[in-house]
């Protein structure tokens, strides 16, 4: 669609072309398939559908992470205490989501930065060794996540 809004004249449906919609947000992704069936008539091909498959549950399933790391406990503490700093950590989320194709050379591993303070405060609220905890932590069968003062690096 946004090719077309550049060249209206260039590209034009036709009887019988088909088209898909998709609406990606943060919560939902939605899509329709039409088919063109004369001017201004469309038949739709399937019934619309969607679902919650958009990428703010991937931020939770972080946040679950975090919270069986350090305990969802510490988290609440942290997410209480420190509110600027828990929307920091949620914005190196998104960011961390936004460039996670971008980095080629590191397979494996994927990159979120957190906030200065998170450091400081998990060390003041956690008896454990944070590097111990956060190396011993098993996901998804995996373990050996990399604690590297304000970085964690996630096995994909």
């Amino acid at each position: 669609m946004l090719e077309m809004k550049d060249k209206l004249d260039a590209l034009q449906f036709k009887t019988g072309d088909c088209y898909m919609i998709m609406d990606l947000g943060a919560g939902t992704a939605d899509m329709v398939c039409h088919e063109i069936i004369g001017p201004f008539e469309v038949r739709e091909m399937i019934s619309s559908f969607g679902g919650p498959w958009g990428s703010s549950y991937i931020d939770d399933d972080i946040i679950e992470i975090f919270d069986n790391i350090f305990g969802k406990d510490k988290m609440k503490q942290f997410r209480e205490n420190t509110p600027k700093l828990y929307w920091e950590l949620l914005d190196n989320i998104e960011k961390s989501k936004q460039r996670f194709f971008l980095n080629k050379k590191a397979a494996g591993t994927h990159q979120i930065e957190t906030p200065r303070g998170f450091d400081q405060f998990m060390k003041d609220n956690i008896s454990d060794n944070l590097e111990e905890l956060v190396s011993n932590f098993e996901y998804l069968g995996e373990s050996g996540l990399v604690f590297i003062s304000l970085y964690y690096y996630l096995p994909k």
